[in-house]
């Protein structure tokens, strides 16, 4: 697949530099251009600085055909982000959105996909194990106080090492993905 640009010529605003610390941490070369409709217009610093984000020194000079105040400007970017971590610069909270959780959700589920059978099998072996030594005890100690417990320790494991076989069971019919579609990752 190609790579493609997202152009998006915004006409009625202005890019001016007091919005610099809104565009701070915009993606360098992201496949998305924010850009002015072609003519001549007076340049800010912050569209000069999303130009060269983008274009990396290229752009720069495309600038100079479009902008007429390009040469008589001159930009202090490193001062323009020391102003964005003063206390005047109101901080945007970032909002979660549903396709967020979605997200969230499937790489639960991807875990859950490799997690479930390791554990099933480590919870059968252990289970059998404590029904041996169970059945050992049960058999060489007849004390009736004894008999009780260990009689409802072994009832204990053989339901444990069932749920561990049903989840055994169950992992291969697991749907990682919405659709059902094969994992990939």
């Amino acid at each position: 697949m190609d790579n493609f640009t997202i152009k998006l010529i915004l006409e009625n605003y202005e890019y001016p530099d007091k919005d610099f610390c809104l565009f701070r941490a915009f993606p360098q070369n992201r496949l998305l251009l924010l850009t002015k409709p072609i003519g001549s217009f007076e340049c800010t610093c912050l569209y000069i600085w999303l130009i060269k984000l983008y274009f990396y020194d290229f752009g720069l000079k495309q600038l100079e055909k479009f902008c007429f105040n390009f040469e008589n400007k001159s930009c202090d970017f490193v001062s323009m982000g020391k102003r964005c971590h003063s206390e005047n610069f109101i901080r945007i909270k970032k909002n979660n959105y549903h396709i967020d959780a979605y997200y969230g959700s499937e790489i639960l589920s991807v875990f859950m996909f490799y997690l479930t059978p390791v554990v099933s099998i480590f919870g059968s072996i252990t289970n059998t194990a404590c029904l041996i030594i169970l059945k050992k005890l049960l058999l060489s100690d007849k004390s009736q106080n004894k008999q009780i417990i260990f009689k409802l320790m072994f009832i204990n494991c053989c339901l444990n090492l069932i749920f561990a076989f049903i989840y055994l069971c169950h992992s291969p019919s697991i749907c990682a993905f919405q659709n059902g579609s094969d994992l990939k990752i």
